[in-house]
């Protein structure tokens, strides 16, 4: 486990943000996959975009 410095408020960012360190030092499967993230994030995108201009956003 990483040594963690600071308030004791964790945030869930900081949560992943340790999460991710600790796979890269540990050289462990990191709990989301880059590719998964990625996937999210594209559908995240695009319901943003649908919102703001009102219309469909097909996704390939």
């Amino acid at each position: 486990m990483l040594p963690y410095y600071g308030s004791q408020e964790v945030t869930e960012a900081d949560r992943e943000a340790r999460q991710w360190l600790e796979a890269i030092i540990e050289d462990k499967e990191p709990l989301v996959k880059p590719e998964e993230a990625y996937v999210v994030t594209t559908i995240l995108e695009a319901i943003y975009e649908s919102a703001r201009t009102g219309k469909e956003v097909i996704l390939n």
